[in-house]
């Protein structure tokens, strides 16, 4: 059974596995946990593509959510890093749309 569901993006993906596994890297238990890694636009800057991977990884994450585990969209996170308020709050939309629309679309 999986718990915890890792999925975001490379830019993210480092930090999101180590720090919530204890500062640790890699699993903790691989029975119950799942990583799942979306490459990241290279060449673009964050407050240019606020929305990065966020329709992806809702798509994706749908089940882990309905089952329970945790999951982390990092757009508000860093896109926020860039002081582009206008970008960031771009971004925070991205990830709820992802996940209302995923939600919405599982019926």
């Amino acid at each position: 059974m999986i718990i915890i569901f890792l999925s975001c993006e490379t830019v993210k993906f480092g930090d999101v596995t180590f720090f919530w596994n204890g500062n640790r890297a890699g699993y903790c238990n691989s029975e119950w946990e799942e990583y799942v890694e979306f490459p990241s636009d290279s060449g673009i800057t964050l407050n240019v593509q606020p929305k990065m991977k966020a329709l992806e990884i809702g798509e994706k994450t749908c089940n882990a959510i309905l089952s329970g585990t945790c999951v982390h969209i990092p757009n508000g996170d860093m896109v926020g890093h860039t002081s582009d308020v206008e970008a960031a709050d771009v971004a925070c939309k991205a990830a709820y749309e992802a996940v209302k629309d995923t939600f919405e679309d599982s019926g």
